[in-house]
């Protein structure tokens, strides 16, 4: 049986390449799609990382205790799965995994009437249940330097999630997010309005810290490319810099003198509350006395994918005057 060989003398190659490419890149893509449940998904962080992979074509299914709540809502219109559901609620959780390759997993002891104790109760139930459900990936974002007897106590008990994690046998990739940069244009406004940059570190020491995009873009790399990331513990960063530094590039970006003031531990319990305060507190000083241990160019070698932001080409991209111009008193 002989076959007419395609007469392509009418077309235009490059256009014919064009949706080539364009199919072969669609297919992989539908290869590569993973079904990720993602907790705190109406949080910052899991808001984040929730837009992140969907962006990228990949289901999510939104972990969210309120399937009424504007975040939730615009997840929903990103195109992501509600799933209403509770860390204390195994059957909730159950049906959450059902059909996801993948969870992705924090927790936070400042939730409600969340503390220490309840978050890693929460945490370890998390991973049970995903063992049960046979999910194929578990990723769990911790703290930086939350393995590294820090002392402080949100750390610690992230820490112990992560032992448990590891002694569970499924198959994992643990994530430590340093200082989120993104505090910047939430907490420290009101400061900024008044020409101050607040933070409880050490002005003189250099403080790493990660932009919640690129965390974002970071999980879905693990997700797509999750071989070489299996059983691996990474703290991640996108830059480092002193107070003094951020101060300075500040005034340089916003047009007025902006001076970085140390913040008391006073200061701190007053702006997110006296148990959450004095926790932070601890975290600050021992950023101050140990910092983190984030290998930052080695993490834009490894994976330049990501698009790690530096502080000064952020804060440069952002838009001050509308942001100084609605500024929320903590």
């Amino acid at each position: 049986m002989k076959f007419k060989t395609a007469d392509l003398s009418n077309y235009d190659i490059s256009e014919v390449a064009k949706f080539v490419l364009h199919f072969y890149i669609m297919e992989k893509q539908a290869i590569n799609r993973k079904t990720i449940l993602v907790t705190g998904a109406t949080g910052h962080q899991g808001g984040a990382t929730a837009e992140t992979l969907l962006r990228k074509g990949h289901r999510v299914k939104a972990l969210t205790r309120n399937p009424q709540s504007p975040a939730a809502k615009k997840l929903e219109g990103l195109g992501a799965i509600l799933c209403q559901g509770d860390f204390d609620d195994s059957k909730s959780l159950e049906e959450a995994m059902s059909g996801a390759d993948t969870v992705f997993a924090m927790g936070s002891p400042f939730v409600g009437d969340a503390n220490l104790d309840t978050e890693i109760k929460q945490g370890k139930l998390l991973c049970d249940i995903a063992v049960n459900q046979k999910i194929s990936h578990f990723i769990y974002t911790s703290a930086a330097d939350a393995d590294r007897n820090s002392g402080v106590p949100h750390m610690d008990s992230k820490f112990e999630i992560e032992k448990h994690i590891v002694q569970s046998g499924i198959p994992y990739t643990i994530i430590g997010p340093a200082y989120f940069m993104d505090n910047l244009t939430d907490l420290l406004l009101p400061g900024l309005q008044k020409g101050v940059y607040t933070n409880a570190v050490d002005p003189t020491k250099k403080l790493q810290q990660i932009l919640m995009e690129d965390l974002g873009n970071f999980v879905v790399l693990i997700v797509e490319q999750k071989e070489q990331f299996l059983g691996k513990r990474i703290d991640v960063a996108s830059d480092e810099l002193t107070g003094q530094e951020a101060a300075a590039i500040l005034s340089k970006t916003i047009g007025r003198a902006i001076k970085c003031a140390p913040m008391s531990s006073k200061e701190l319990e007053q702006a997110i509350g006296e148990e959450r305060g004095r926790d932070m507190t601890m975290m600050f000083d021992y950023y101050s006395r140990v910092g983190m241990h984030a290998d930052i160019e080695q993490l834009r070698f490894d994976y330049p994918e990501v698009g790690w932001h530096r502080f000064a080409d952020w804060v440069q991209n952002l838009d001050w005057e509308k942001l100084l111009a609605n500024v929320k008193q903590w």
